[in-house]
Formats: C-alpha cells, sequence, structure tokens
C-alpha cells in the first residue's frame, strides 16, 4: 500500500465529526523547492508521544529532509524528491505507537 494511501487512512481513522473541523494535515510546497508537511494530532493518543528529531543529508540541495513533532503537530520539510519518506516517517512513527495504526 502507498504511504499517501496509508496517511488518507490515518486520516479517516481520526475523523469523528469534531476532530477534522479543527486539525488535520497539510502538504505545501517551499520555495528552495521543496515540500513541508504537517500533520495536527490533537486530541488523539500521538499527543503524549515522544518523537526524535530526524535530519537527513542537510547539507544538500536536492536529497535532504528533516522531521519533528511540535507541540500537537508533526512537521516535516524536504526536498521535492524526499516527500514520501517525510510521510513514511510520520506513518512508521505513529504505527509504532499504542492504539495507532496506518
Amino acid at each position: 500500500m502507498s504511504a499517501l494511501k496509508r496517511l488518507s487512512d490515518w486520516y479517516l481513522a481520526q475523523c469523528d465529526g469534531l476532530w477534522e473541523h479543527g486539525c488535520g494535515l497539510s502538504i505545501t510546497t517551499l520555495d528552495n523547492p521543496g515540500f513541508s508537511l504537517e500533520i495536527n494530532f490533537k486530541g488523539t493518543p500521538l499527543e503524549n508521544v515522544g518523537f526524535k528529531r530526524l535530519e537527513v543529508d542537510l547539507d544538500t540541495d536536492d536529497h535532504w529532509y528533516t522531521c519533528w513533532k511540535e507541540g500537537g503537530s508533526f512537521h516535516a520539510a524536504g526536498a521535492p524528491s524526499r516527500i514520501e519518506e517525510m510521510v513514511e516517517c510520520f506513518l512508521t512513527w505513529s504505527c509504532s505507537s499504542p492504539g495507532q495504526r496506518a
């Protein structure tokens, strides 16, 4: 199953009639170029799970990405070729957390 399909499944599993009105996820472009990913998981079990910042190939222009947790959100930014790795980083972390699956 693709990372995008698994992310979609995770999102749908969080939707309860309320959560999706104030939380959710976004993928946007960066001007260097690249992608930014933000996943708000307030009100889910992930809110209380630790995450160690990940930084990969930051000294390259076309293979870098970084992922971190800030408050009730997962953030990632990276080169255009790394969008799938950024999504996979979130999915791997979220699936390893109790009560979660993607």
